[in-house]
């Protein structure tokens, strides 16, 4: 049986992944950073992500059969390649930091003022465990399977917000400096 994911999967994995945090964390994050500026930033954001998703696709298209590190290597190098992979492993070991956070930070404020960290790691590393120990293709699969249920949700979440939406209370979009934005 073939351990690799299709591209397919992948597509619907990484399109998940990106509007699963682009909703989850995101929002908060940058309100309290450039207030009503958040819109333009998540906008570019979401844009260039699935600029990124396109051409990470075409190139799973184009060699499914290698994987990233592969590929680097292939073309870049091995040295390159694993400093790559160092940055990549910074960079996603920050933005988990950050999600992390922001999800204990959601269930002190929603679910219970003395929610314990403790807890939180636990069920958080059963999970991770469980990813690890099943492999990045079945997660792959029950992704593919609810994405139509993940979009169909995003859409009526969307559709129901936009009944309340108060155009006024959204401010002056450039209240920020642009080099703050």
């Amino acid at each position: 049986m073939n351990d690799c994911m299709t591209v397919r999967q992948t597509a619907c994995f990484c399109a998940i992944s990106m509007l699963a945090l682009k909703l989850v964390a995101l929002p908060s994050i940058l309100t309290q950073q450039i207030t009503s500026s958040a819109i333009i930033v998540t906008t570019f954001l979401i844009f260039f992500d699935f600029l990124m998703l396109f051409i990470f696709l075409k190139i799973k298209e184009k060699y499914p059969e290698m994987s990233l590190y592969e590929l680097l290597q292939k073309f870049l190098g091995t040295i390159v390649a694993k400093t790559i992979y160092v940055f990549l492993f910074i960079f996603f070991f920050c933005k988990l930091s950050l999600l992390m956070n922001e999800s204990v930070t959601y269930m002190k404020d929603v679910v219970d003022e003395e929610f314990k960290v403790v807890i939180f790691l636990f069920t958080f590393m059963s999970v991770i465990t469980a990813l690890v120990y099943t492999g990045l293709k079945s997660t792959a699969r029950t992704c593919e399977f609810g994405f139509v249920f993940v979009l169909i949700g995003l859409i009526v979440c969307l559709f129901l917000s936009e009944i309340d939406l108060n155009f006024g209370e959204i401010g002056p979009l450039f209240k920020e400096t642009p080099l703050k934005i």
